[in-house]
């Protein structure tokens, strides 16, 4: 079991400026994962979510064809910000943490934190690092056959959690635990 680093993906309402984060997953290579739905806030929404009559700013139909994640669902199951900060702090604490996106990913993170009033959101590495890790190893693993079968075994879905599953499946392909 591997608990120094983590594999993290978060779902948007939209890709826009004015889109904000629905969904964290993460996960650990060879061990647990776990993805929570974040409620909507005030200041994402332009008012309160709960109310009927609020213009939900920032969601896209598109982004909830691609993910299957509907503004019910985050509203019914969302979990407020400050708990989610929490439970991701206590889960990956000490752990690096990847993402396949960082530069959306993390501006996800930190609405989350902000929201949260947590301060600033730890730094998600680039997924790429590890490629460039495992290419300069002398006999490094195909990672070509790596993505391939990550891809059938644990198919990137559009859904946090799955694709936090899917980086830790191709890590673990790359980083077998007999090595």
């Amino acid at each position: 079991m591997r608990k120094d680093v983590c594999f993290i993906d978060l779902e948007a309402s939209s890709a826009g400026s004015d889109g904000w984060p629905t969904e964290l997953g993460l996960a650990f290579p060879y061990d647990f994962s776990m993805a929570m739905f974040i409620e909507p806030q005030w200041g994402w929404c332009d008012g309160d979510p709960h109310n009927p009559r609020t213009v939900v700013r920032g969601w896209d139909a598109q982004a909830e064809k691609i993910t299957g994640i509907d503004y019910q669902t985050v509203l019914k199951n969302g979990i407020k910000p400050d708990v989610v900060v929490k439970k991701f702090m206590d889960t990956t604490r000490g752990a690096i943490l990847f993402s396949d996106s960082p530069e959306f990913d993390q501006r996800w993170l930190q609405m989350i934190y902000d929201a949260a009033d947590a301060g600033t959101a730890p730094e998600l590495q680039d997924f790429e690092i590890i490629y460039a890790a495992v290419a300069r190893q002398p006999e490094h693993p195909n990672m070509s056959e790596a993505i391939y079968l990550a891809h059938i075994e644990c198919p990137p879905v559009h859904r946090a959690e799955a694709d936090a599953k899917h980086l830790a499946r191709i890590f673990e392909l790359l980083n077998p635990l007999d090595s």
